[in-house]
């Protein structure tokens, strides 16, 4: 039986083709893994909010590997420390349902593993570390917990964030694992970025009372149904208040027992 599932939108073939040979020489091969490509060279046909819940649907795997084009296992780890990594990760926590390379922690702080041009200290663990949001590069879903992302939200950008919040709202959990890749790309803030924030609080604020989450892209939202506590802890003096000096999230992170 297959290990993993990889599921992949790619808009550059050479850098899809780059991909591929990255992953077959870190071990990843037909025998222990799937592979399914969803083509956007020819304009964007698909995206990843609707991808990954059909990339869940299609998965008979037990992991489903949810990344960009343009990561490469040039590490030195490829399937065997991957799926050990996994193994250990759930004899730790069983209720493990996402899980990555870069997020942030309930005390707001980034935890990273990975190598980018960003040039951020590629090692900043404990890990594994339970986080609130997960960078998009490299998502790790657990199938037999049941993940899923928004239908109610189509783009490019947030579905880290979301994939999580959808853990945590069912007292589930996302983790970063100590698993090093290379990303070739550190991430861009055009408008698109913007109108996905704003889809996305509009659509999170309606979840919460209130409570404070932040990006690996540094992007802190405060999610409330109520408008004015909406507004209130949106002011960047509100939000640096409460996340630095009382690590207030206002989550629900501890999982069922």
């Amino acid at each position: 039986m297959r290990t993993f599932h990889f599921a992949v939108i790619y808009n550059d073939f050479r850098q899809y083709q780059g991909f591929l040979q990255s992953l077959h020489e870190a071990g990843f091969t037909e025998t222990n893994t799937r592979l399914t490509g969803y083509d956007n060279t020819n304009g964007n046909r698909y995206e990843p909010f609707s991808c990954i819940n059909l990339a869940i649907q299609a998965t008979t795997e037990p992991y489903l590997v949810f990344c960009h084009q343009d990561i490469r296992f040039d590490r030195g780890e490829g399937y065997p420390e991957l799926a050990r990594c996994l193994e250990e990760l759930t004899q730790r926590d069983t209720s493990w349902v996402v899980a990555g390379n870069a997020g942030v922690n309930f005390k707001f702080q980034t935890v990273i593993r990975i190598t980018d041009p960003n040039q951020s200290p590629n090692w900043r663990g404990p890990f594994p570390q339970r986080v609130m949001s997960l960078d998009e590069n490299l998502l790790i879903f657990n199938i037999r917990q049941g993940p899923r992302a928004s239908t109610q939200l189509a783009g490019f950008h947030f579905y880290g964030t979301d994939v999580c919040l959808h853990a945590i709202k069912n007292h589930k959990v996302a983790y970063v694992i100590n698993f090093h890749i290379t990303h070739l790309s550190g991430g861009s803030f055009g408008a698109e970025f913007w109108r996905m924030r704003s889809l996305f609080e509009l659509l999170w604020s309606a979840r919460f009372n209130f409570a404070f989450v932040r990006t690996v892209t540094r992007q802190t939202l405060c999610l409330s149904r109520v408008r004015w506590l909406r507004l209130f802890g949106s002011s960047k003096w509100v939000s640096k208040l409460f996340t630095r000096l009382f690590f207030y999230h206002g989550l629900k992170s501890e999982p069922k027992k």
